[in-house]
């Protein structure tokens, strides 16, 4: 590396992988201070490499990056945690594999995503640790990263009208709708809404204090699904597979 190279460090997550040729890898990363950042790293593949781990999926560190000619590299990570136990439950992974693609799609270049980072490596913590079901994690994320966004709608009015009566709902619309406003969108249960307002006041570190009735969760799952796709305008293609294959 040579002197005139921009160093970066910032804290990270891997959440997404690609080998390049035959020892590299190129890592999409969710950084804190810069948003989402593409780097390759040379030798990644070889186990002797001081950067294995660090290239591996949903690693997460201190990462140093270089800047060359406009591309990025990595230089060195200190690893704060692995996430290593996440591959050896199936549902866990899977659920970890849906905030990685959500995370990706939500994210910009060049821009600081503290809380989104946050709310990624604590809804990963909750998977890894079992301290809540898989599909209320996903709910929680789902609903937060909304919140984070300015894109969450309000379970308590009409998107159409402003109306305080808001039982049904519409992805089109991009929320709850009352009666007068419904034209065709579906009855929304009380325990949906419920579910919503009781995640409300719940920061990321406290994703063990969310407790959403086993019923409850498919219904309140695909609503948040369709809210999201709504607000990002980009189709959510993991979180669809793992509903449609795996649940």
């Amino acid at each position: 590396m040579g002197t005139s190279d921009q160093v970066i460090r910032t804290s990270a997550i891997v959440i997404r992988t690609a080998d390049f040729g035959e020892a590299d890898r190129m890592l999409t990363l969710l950084t804190k201070d810069r948003g989402l950042l593409s780097a390759k790293v040379k030798a990644a593949k070889k186990q002797t490499s001081k950067l294995f781990c660090a290239s591996s999926m949903f690693c997460c560190g201190e990462y140093e990056f270089y800047e060359k000619g406009g591309y990025y590299g990595i230089r060195g990570c200190g690893i704060t945690h692995s996430f290593q136990k996440l591959p050896e439950d199936y549902d866990a992974y899977s659920a970890a594999c849906v905030i990685a693609d959500v995370a990706e799609k939500a994210a910009q270049q060049d821009l600081k995503e503290p809380k989104l980072f946050a709310l990624v490596v604590n809804a990963l913590y909750a998977l890894e640790t079992k301290a809540a079901p898989r599909d209320t994690v996903l709910c929680y994320f789902l609903q937060r990263l909304l919140y984070i966004e300015g894109l969450y709608p309000s379970p308590d009015s009409c998107v159409s009208c402003g109306s305080p009566k808001a039982t049904r709902f519409s992805a089109e619309r991009g929320g709850f709708v009352c009666e007068a406003c419904a034209n065709g969108a579906a009855r929304v249960g009380r325990d949906v809404l419920d579910a919503l307002r009781s995640m409300e006041g719940i920061v990321p570190k406290e994703i063990a204090k969310v407790k959403i009735p086993e019923n409850t969760r498919g219904k309140l799952k695909d609503i948040l699904i369709a809210l999201t796709e709504n607000a990002l305008q980009k189709r959510l293609k993991t979180a669809r597979f793992v509903t449609k294959h795996i649940d």
